[in-house]
């Protein structure tokens, strides 16, 4: 008999499960289906039992005072680890291992496998609706089907970066609307790639994780596989809940991931020989090269406006945090006579929020500024709009990733007097309307998805 040691144990993501059960195969695991996560101390997976327990209460010289306690359910397996952000430039591509719970956190579609498409050109046909056709080699157009939403990076023109949704396709071209093109920007553009998904790999430029396929019914089916020495424990059909990315001064930066699971197994793997069988000898170790990110290099930055439009506002920060939650409920029967096992989960609400810390400063358009421009319009407006881009591990560095919330609400800051005077300031991103209503002012659009863009820089 031997102890289990949390110092040996290894976290894997996986694809390899049934189609809508999403339950862990016994077998057949490859690096085209399952990946080694870099996880750090402190990881957690349990499942609980829930009970009903039945007592009389009755009066009397001899009462009964017994009781009797049923198993009714299993309840959702709850999990937790924390990762390093560390984006590595490979195969010239920015990669990184924690790619996977991106692209199962924000969408239902798999990380593509197929060559990322060349673009050889791209043009605006409507100026008024945004409307813009994009073209490519032969086949180019049915790489793609009608309201996905396609990537595009490394464009000759910046503002056709991004992602935008497919209206109709052909075998060279496809048309589709860029909401966010200004009157003054360039009606044509030339080069880049495109391609489909939550996290896309462009080029040597960066590597992009959109909210855009969000609005769906459920997420990446997918489990995790947890092997503690030799033991691997599955979490079928597991969800990822929510992303948090803290902003300690003196950390490296690093996100914790947490969400549920229906039920946790064990896949009975008990001898080196079945390791080898079941393919889990021949998964590729997680890069031990990636740069690590420093907070304490950290920027942000605050415009007042829509897609900054307005006011800049210079804020070092001292801490904060970012949380990207998809308020997970599981589902599980209430079956008499039976332990209920649960189906699986419905999707709540989207949401993006977090907290800046900052000292109070004194000066032109310092934090001190914001506090007094948001306090002026709080007893009257009842939302404010700012653009909120962080930059983990410095703007102008190389290797770092940029979190931008173009619409973000900000609360009245509060104030904490110690030796020197700090503010935080809490704040929604939200969806929006780039264009709004009368294709003029933007507006917040609850219908769309593109409150939150990550990209991740390296070289």
């Amino acid at each position: 008999m031997a102890l289990n040691l949390s110092r040996n144990t290894k976290v894997y993501f996986t694809t390899n499960v049934a189609a809508n059960t999403g339950v862990v195969a016994s077998s057949g695991f490859t690096n085209s289906n399952t990946w080694e996560i870099a996880v750090l101390d402190g990881y957690k997976f349990s499942q609980a039992t829930n009970q009903q327990t039945i007592q009389a209460n009755e009066a009397g010289v001899t009462p009964s005072r017994g009781q009797r306690s049923f198993n009714t359910e299993l309840a959702p397996v709850d999990w937790n680890f924390a990762t390093y952000i560390r984006p590595e430039l490979s195969g010239g591509k920015v990669i990184c291992t924690e790619k996977y719970l991106w692209n199962a956190l924000n969408g239902s579609k798999a990380i593509s496998t197929s060559t990322n498409i060349t673009v050889t050109g791209i043009s605006r046909t409507a100026t008024t609706t945004g409307l813009c056709t994009a073209t490519g080699a032969a086949g180019f157009g049915s790489q793609f089907a009608v309201n996905d939403y396609v990537n595009f990076i490394g464009t000759s023109v910046a503002a056709f970066d991004g992602t935008f949704k497919v209206l109709s396709t052909a075998s060279t071209t496809i048309t589709f609307t860029n909401p966010y093109l200004k009157t003054t920007d360039a009606v044509t553009a030339t080069g880049g790639v495109a391609g489909t998904g939550q996290w896309f790999e462009g080029s040597t430029a960066y590597s992009v994780i959109t909210t855009a396929n969000s609005n769906s019914n459920s997420l990446q089916l997918c489990g995790l596989v947890f092997r503690v020495d030799n033991i691997f424990y599955a979490v079928d059909n597991a969800v990822i809940d929510k992303a948090d990315i803290d902003f300690g001064i003196d950390a490296i930066a690093q996100v914790a991931w947490s969400g549920k699971g229906s039920q946790v197994r064990d896949l009975a793997i008990t001898s080196a020989a079945l390791i080898t069988s079941t393919g889990f000898a021949a998964i590729t170790a997680p890069s031990t090269t990636a740069k690590f990110i420093t907070n304490k290099l950290s920027t942000l930055t605050v415009v007042q406006g829509f897609d900054g439009t307005g006011t800049s506002y210079t804020i070092p920060i001292t801490g904060g945090n970012v949380s990207i939650s998809n308020n997970i409920t599981y589902l599980t029967p209430q079956v008499l006579g039976t332990v209920n096992i649960p189906i699986g989960y419905s999707l709540g609400a989207r949401s993006v929020s977090g907290t800046i810390n900052a000292y109070l400063k004194t000066g032109t358009n310092e934090s001190s500024t914001l506090l007094k421009d948001i306090l002026t319009g709080a007893g009257s407006s009842t939302e404010n709009t700012y653009s909120v881009t962080m930059d983990i591990g410095g703007i102008t560095n190389t290797v770092k990733v940029s979190l931008d919330m173009p619409a973000t609400m900000l609360q009245v800051p509060t104030v904490d007097v110690q030796d020197i005077v700090s503010t935080s300031i809490n704040f929604t991103a939200q969806a929006f309307d780039p264009l709004g209503s009368t294709n003029a002012t933007a507006a917040y659009n609850m219908a769309e998805t593109n409150e939150l863009n990550v990209r991740y820089y390296a070289a």
